[in-house]
């Protein structure tokens, strides 16, 4: 079983984060639990939010899981949860520069591709070619690519 008990999805979600076309008020690369998928969620801050200003709303993230991939969802006052989840349907791993467009995209209101149905790509167990490519986003990280 691969070892979910270390972050080795923060590259990926970096390289995800440097290819974003708005800016970012905070990233979170998160373990729940050793046994549950690994998450990320980015905030994105609002055009209208001040530098200091994380509780801006409504909070619009961007969030990703090993298992469904990227989303996008809307928590309309900063502490009720996600509402109008859309997941962009690219893959579980798609490249950064992909899913910066597909933001892009969501955030200017053409809403080209995604949709409000969550996609299960695969499942949280031994994968090595999901693990190698993992590992290749942290050693551009690393390298300071």
């Amino acid at each position: 079983m691969s070892d979910h008990t270390s972050l080795t999805h923060a590259g990926y979600v970096a390289a995800v984060v440097a290819a974003l076309p708005v800016p970012i008020a905070y990233v979170s690369t998160r373990l729940v639990l050793p046994e549950q998928p690994r998450l990320a969620a980015v905030l994105l801050r609002s055009p209208a939010a001040t530098p200091q200003d994380l509780t801006a709303v409504p909070q619009v993230w961007l969030c990703w899981t090993e298992v469904s991939g990227w989303s996008l969802g809307t928590d309309p006052d900063g502490r009720s949860g996600l509402e109008r989840v859309r997941w962009a349907h690219l893959g579980v791993l798609p490249d950064p520069v992909e899913v910066g467009q597909w933001v892009d995209d969501q955030m200017s209101s053409r809403p080209a591709a995604g949709a409000y149905q969550r996609p299960y790509y695969r499942v949280v167990d031994d994968d090595a070619a999901f693990e190698r490519s993992l590992a290749t986003y942290a050693e551009h990280v690393e390298r300071g690519a």
